[in-house]
């Protein structure tokens, strides 16, 4: 037994040393694991780099806790969605998968494994981190049988579902916490998101309006705000309300200057209007100080494909391709649905197709639907028809799903 238990704490220095590894390798300049990032992403990741060093560091002797667990985890995330990289997911759950089997040791008992709603969640949220929406549901769902109504397991559950177009199951989860949990800004911002996507822009609207209140007396971080302002700015923006998006955009810039989203909105209504050298000036804003950047990299391609200048237009996207290809196959499937649409560009209609059928699969909601149709359409209609359509298939097996579990039950 003595010897099982060193060989365990061996284990997982090892695992832990794998990390901190891998973030100071990661943090390289001409690393080739990075090949992509620039000075803005540099900065950004050489922070959560220390945050992730010192959070290992401080959790040495206290790796079954779950505070430091969540904590590692929750920056984990932060890093991957920073970078693009599979590989700090893969990170998070190999962090997880060490802390469960020490608790199991622990406690002698299979049933130690999972039996805290803040590892479920956790879990939950790299999956939907990486845009496994399916299996991120399926933890919730998991975790609230144990833990009904955990505020942490129904918030992932709810996203995630609007994710998948489970549009009755996403309302369900995301109104039940507005309702139990009314004092959190977050709450209101799930809800409105479930509203956005359904199309009831009103009710999004409304809700994004409430959401800074909610937090009275209190004052909201200055970057939430800002972030609130710039979605609220996109509802407008959607609703055909021009000028109150526009007012909402400038409103999310005051709080915070370099908030992209707020810059990329306000340039989407520049090229819209015609002035496409606002635009381009917008845009090449974001791309020079924001990381990851490659969709405002095809951004601004379009902008400067208008603007005549088809070469550059060219190089843009090859580069935005560059990094989208990289990250889809260090297993982050979260620019499969930009990649797929810049295949499309390049008239490329089984790899677009691929892609697309990829996106599908994860994420079965309306818009995916609709960027497979349009790519299966365009393949069609040019004489290059791809070879199976993911819609009817994913339909098929949906039936036959239902149908076997009603057969079950």
């Amino acid at each position: 037994m003595a010897v099982s238990r060193r060989a365990g704490r061996w284990l997982a220095g090892l695992v832990l040393l794998v990390i901190a590894g891998a973030a100071f390798l990661l943090l390289r300049p001409k690393d080739e694991q990075l090949p992509y990032i620039n000075a803005a992403g540099l900065t950004k990741l050489h922070y959560f780099d220390k945050q992730i060093a010192s959070s290992v560091a401080r959790g040495a002797a206290r790796r079954t806790d779950v505070e430091y667990v969540a904590e590692l985890v929750n920056l984990l995330i932060d890093r991957g969605r920073l970078t693009g990289d599979g590989r700090d997911f893969d990170n998070a759950l190999a962090a997880l998968d060490d802390a469960e089997a020490k608790m199991a040791t622990r406690t002698r008992t299979e049933v130690g494994v999972m039996q805290i709603p803040e590892l479920y969640t956790s879990r939950a949220r790299v999956l939907a981190a990486r845009h496994r929406f399916v299996e991120a549901i399926e933890v919730a769902k998991k975790g609230l049988r144990k833990y009904p109504h955990f505020s942490g397991l129904e918030s992932v559950a709810g996203e995630s579902s609007v994710q998948i177009g489970d549009m009755q199951a996403g309302e369900a989860y995301l109104r039940r916490l507005v309702n139990s949990e009314f004092r959190i800004a977050n709450n209101f911002i799930g809800l409105a998101y479930w509203a956005e996507v359904a199309g009831d822009l009103e009710q999004a609207s409304d809700l994004l309006s409430r959401a800074p209140e909610v937090n009275f007396p209190k004052p909201l971080p200055r970057l939430r705000q800002a972030y609130i302002y710039a979605v609220h700015g996109d509802v407008k923006a959607k609703s055909g309300k021009l000028a109150e998006a526009r007012a909402f955009y400038q409103a999310s810039l005051e709080q915070e200057p370099s908030t992209a989203q707020a810059k990329v909105g306000l340039a989407d209504l520049a090229s819209y209007e015609g002035k496409l050298d606002e635009a381009e000036k917008l845009l090449r804003e974001v791309v020079e100080s924001e990381w990851p950047n490659a969709e405002y990299q095809a951004k601004l391609a379009d902008i400067r494909e208008k603007q005549g200048d088809v070469k550059e237009a060219k190089a843009l996207r090859t580069a935005a391709e560059k990094y989208f290809e990289w990250s889809v196959g260090t297993g982050f499937e979260g620019y499969l649905r930009p990649l797929a649409l810049l295949k499309l560009k390049q008239g490329n209609f089984r790899k677009a197709g691929e892609y697309a059928a990829r996106d599908l699969a994860i994420r079965p909601n309306r818009e995916s639907r609709a960027v497979y149709q349009s790519i299966y359409d365009q393949a069609k209609a040019a004489g290059s028809e791809l070879s199976e359509n993911a819609i009817q298939k994913l339909d098929a097996e949906t039936a036959a799903s239902k149908a076997a579990a009603a057969a079950g039950g």
